[in-house]
């Protein structure tokens, strides 16, 4: 067996078959799903089986981004372990092929790749794929202790790791697993594995879409909880959003031709309400750790984001 593709599901079914349909058709053969199905109730393990998935059931209330993806390690058959999610798809036949390339260097622990948004109607237009540069994938490897040396800014930036998107060896993953926590396990695990001097490479050519529809409540929790994890791992206050990005997307909307004036208004709006919720959760986050400290900051945690928000592809 060549890879093992793990998959966290719950209620996927709008977008799950189109995930395994691009899985079942790459290039690389012998490939083995597995989806750690979250009690879905929409047909998601009906979906599963059919394209010859093993699901494995994880009960209600247990489902943790780092301790789940774990049990999925656990009964994987291969020697290399590919993350993704319900409702992203993968761009090219042969990218798992190419990922899988990188391995071949037996010094490399996980290679991670880029996600992107299509250009569909219902997807918002400001994010849309468009390449500027030729992709290079770059190694990134430390001598034990170097990486601890680097600022705080650098050691995040370089940890940004992605399980939408990513391949692990299982030996790595068995070595070291992924941290229990509702968020980021991917970037603790990078953060990591760059402390122990593991070599990891980053390549923005193995392109995978996917996207979720930011509303106002979303981006709030999920930047409130991102903002706890780099805080916890980083010692990072997160930055006020730059006024100049949001009115930058504002202009390349207005240029996009393909998007009716009708449909401008809407995402326009809907970008204001991001910005807003960004910025909203950089005050909250810096008025709980000001007047409060950690103590504050964690009931703000699980004030907010008691149970992640889980994003939604369904927009217009």
């Amino acid at each position: 067996m060549t890879l093992t593709v793990i998959i966290p599901v719950k209620n996927g079914a709008q977008t799950l078959d189109k995930c395994l349909q691009k899985i079942r058709t790459q290039t690389l053969p012998d490939i083995e799903i597995i989806v750690l199905d979250s009690m879905s109730t929409d047909g998601s393990r009906e979906i599963a089986l059919k394209q010859h998935a093993k699901v494995i059931d994880v009960p209600a209330g247990t489902f943790n981004h780092g301790l789940t993806r774990n049990l999925g390690v656990q009964y994987a058959g291969a020697g290399l372990i590919y993350f993704t999610v319900q409702d992203a798809w993968i761009a090219e036949e042969d990218m798992l092929q190419k990922m899988v390339n990188h391995f071949e260097d037996a010094a490399v622990q996980s290679v991670t790749g880029m996600q992107a948004t299509p250009h569909e109607a219902d997807k918002n237009p400001v994010k849309w794929f468009k390449r500027f540069t030729q992709p290079i994938a770059e190694e990134r490897v430390f001598k034990e202790g170097e990486f601890k040396n680097l600022p705080p800014e650098k050691q995040l930036l370089l940890s940004r790791w992605d399980n939408v998107n990513a391949m692990y060896r299982k030996q790595a993953l068995m070595q070291q697993p992924f941290a229990a926590t509702g968020l980021a396990e991917d970037i603790i695990w990078a953060q990591q594995a760059l402390q122990k001097g593991w070599k990891m490479v980053n390549d923005p050519s193995l392109l995978l879409y996917h996207y979720h529809h930011h509303g106002f409540g979303y981006t709030f929790k999920i930047s409130y909880a991102e903002y706890y994890i780099v805080n916890s791992q980083f010692n990072l206050l997160p930055p006020f959003p730059f006024a100049l990005s949001f009115f930058k997307n504002l202009n390349t909307l207005a240029k996009n031709k393909s998007v009716p004036l009708i449909k401008k208004g809407y995402w326009a709006f809907h970008n204001a309400g991001i910005f807003s919720a960004q910025l909203l959760a950089v005050i909250t986050f810096r008025l709980a750790r000001f007047a409060g400290g950690q103590k504050l900051v964690d009931k703000g945690l699980h004030f907010f984001c008691a149970e992640t928000p889980q994003g939604k592809q369904a927009t217009l």
